[in-house]
């Protein structure tokens, strides 16, 4: 017998574009995260890290693209390092 399970993402993010003023700062980002699941970011200086998790917390707008973030009892823990 085979189980298989399926995990609706907590965050889906498609297709997610940024530019300030002229400057593309995020191109075309799409990534899941599923329950429980654990993830870091990882760049150089001024690749847009911060400017997409502020715009995952809605500080920030995008210029084009979708989050969906499943809403959920659960506290989202994060942090800066």
């Amino acid at each position: 017998m085979q189980l298989t399970c399926f995990y609706r993402p907590m965050l889906k993010v498609n297709n997610l574009t940024k530019y300030f003023a002229h400057r593309l700062i995020l191109d075309n980002i799409s990534f899941s995260v599923k329950e429980n699941e654990i993830v870091a970011m990882i760049g150089s200086n001024g690749c847009g890290k911060t400017t997409l998790l502020k715009i995952i917390a809605e500080l920030e707008t995008m210029d084009q693209g979708q989050i969906i973030l499943k809403k959920t009892n659960h506290k989202i823990k994060t942090g800066l390092v």
